[in-house]
């Protein structure tokens, strides 16, 4: 059993160290967060049904949507998304339609007050149509705020929550548009 575990985590190290050089690849592309969230979601990463990322800044009072993953709106290999950009954001345009309720997510900030607020996270994700959601927050720059909301179709296992809050800090390097 810890042999698996061992070379889950090994596999899950191994998959996250290549996306930098991913994100650099896009350099100029628009919809950079949706391709680290869909490569964070997907089953050879975290394995997260659904997920919506947005920006919050505290200073500005806003909450902004910036992408939404929908397993059952998947682009199809991940792979292929980074190596036909266009075909991947092409679908994000017409068949995502997850991540175009997400971006279009305009809210007052969820940290105005230093701390989130939880009400207001549950109503979040109540809107989105999240069942059993979980959340996850996390510091970027000029004191603005990353805020997750998601579904594991199973529970994640210890060490993989931890590995799970760590990685969105990648989400950081991307563009916001």
């Amino acid at each position: 059993m810890e042999r698996d575990a061992l070379r889950n985590n090994q596999r899950l190290l191994s998959y996250l160290a290549h996306l930098p050089k991913k994100i650099v690849s896009l350099e100029g592309i628009e919809h950079t967060p949706a391709f680290v969230l869909h490569e964070l979601c997907n089953e050879n990463c975290f394995n997260l049904s659904k997920a919506a990322f947005f920006a919050d800044s505290p200073d500005f009072n806003s909450l902004k949507g910036i992408a939404g993953f929908d397993g059952q709106e998947q682009f199809g290999k991940p792979e292929v998304m980074w190596q036909e950009p266009q075909s991947f954001i092409a679908h994000l345009n017409s068949k995502a339609h997850f991540n175009t309720q997400v971006r279009q997510v305009n809210k007052f900030s969820l940290f105005k007050n230093g701390t989130m607020s939880n009400e207001q996270a549950q109503e979040l994700a109540k809107q989105l149509g999240f069942q059993n959601p979980a959340f996850a927050s996390w510091q970027m720059k000029h004191d603005n705020f990353g805020f997750l909301v998601y579904e594991h179709q199973n529970q994640l296992l210890d060490g993989i929550q931890e590995q799970l809050d760590n990685s969105l800090y990648l989400l950081n390097f991307c563009p916001l548009f």
